[in-house]
């Protein structure tokens, strides 16, 4: 599993919770099966899922953005996946001289 991707966060993010996927599920309000296809890569999450993600779990402005990234770049393809790399990249910058 490519360590760029949503579903390999997600695995981590859920171990690191200390949660099972059926408890994460629940939180989600989503089938554990689905969010077994998202840690596989099999499916794609969607931006519903990670705003549910954000409503539910603390995470700071930076770790959207990076977090929103991967997602970017993982439906993404050609120019636009360029076109996003820098977006990001600035957008990166600028949250990290904010802070």
């Amino acid at each position: 599993m490519d360590e760029n991707t949503v579903g390999f966060f997600l695995k981590g993010f859920i171990k690191e919770h200390g949660l099972t996927l059926e408890e994460f599920a629940k939180i989600m309000g989503t089938s554990f099966g689905l969010i077994g296809h998202y840690i596989t890569g099999r499916r794609i999450p969607t931006y519903d899922f990670l705003d549910n993600l954000f409503s539910n779990f603390v995470f700071s402005e930076l770790e959207k953005v990076e977090l929103l990234y991967k997602l970017d770049m993982e439906k993404s393809t050609g120019q636009m996946k360029e076109l996003r790399e820098r977006q990001y990249f600035l957008l990166k910058t600028y949250l990290k001289e904010e802070l």
